[in-house]
């Protein structure tokens, strides 16, 4: 899998208009939550440099651009990643405007109508923060 993330990351370079920013996904996990949680503090590395995004009680993994149509991701996302656990989560994608990368987060979950039918839950998209490029 090495070589499928140099790849991964080469393209994501590839798509930006400067050609200059790299980003990649760090997630280190914590120990777990008072209730088995997985806990995770989510970083952004962006060009080498490590930024923190969140400490959350979810674990992680990278969406590929291919699947950012079926998550409801912005299509001009640059990186993208879900956080689950237990029928709940979060989608945490990046956006390039002007010289900042800002990061939006937006809460997913399982749910169930008042008929007991299977849905979903998608909250609306929050600035998680804001990362100036140099």
């Amino acid at each position: 899998t090495q070589n499928q993330q140099t790849d991964s990351t080469r393209k994501k370079q590839s798509e930006t208009k400067s050609g200059k920013v790299e980003l990649k996904w760090d997630f280190r996990p914590l120990k777990p939550g008072k209730y088995d949680e997985p806990m995770t503090d989510v970083y952004l590395t962006v060009n080498g440099k490590s930024v923190f995004v969140a400490k959350i009680y979810y674990s992680f993994s990278e969406t590929l651009q291919s699947g950012y149509k079926d998550y409801e991701i912005p299509s001009e996302a640059l990186a993208s990643c879900r956080g689950w656990w237990a029928g709940a989560g979060i989608d945490y994608w990046v956006i390039k405007k002007d010289n900042e990368l800002i990061v939006y987060g937006r809460d997913i979950g399982e749910t169930t109508d008042e008929n007991g039918e299977p849905g979903d839950f998608e909250g609306k998209p929050v600035k998680v923060t804001a990362i100036k490029l140099d």
